[in-house]
């Protein structure tokens, strides 16, 4: 499984999209930890759905695992990303719940 870490408070390495993209082209969760806006660390297990590229940030939309709900990530705010060996059932992203 891939393995990759990334530095708090910097961009986010090209490693982890490639991490997310091969996990959503394979239907496979993520671990993640992440850093939320008060600085708390959470670990979750995510169903990638779809990145998200705009000028100002790059995000994950994603079912989280951890609070049973669709949520948009940073990638910016994950300090690291693996593959896990649980596949999913691809769900419907609802569109007004992108934070674009």
């Amino acid at each position: 499984m891939e393995d990759y870490h990334v530095k708090r408070h910097m961009h986010y390495s090209p490693n982890l999209t490639h991490c997310i993209e091969t996990a959503i082209n394979e239907r496979l969760c993520i671990e993640i930890e992440y850093e939320s806006n008060e600085r708390e660390v959470t670990q979750r297990v995510l169903e990638p759905i779809r990145l998200i590229f705009n000028e100002s940030k790059r995000q994950l939309a994603a079912y989280c695992r951890l609070r049973e709900d669709f949520r948009v990530f940073r990638l910016d705010r994950m300090a690291m990303a693996k593959i896990v060996n649980q596949p999913f059932e691809m769900k419907a992203f609802p569109e007004d719940r992108l934070e674009l």
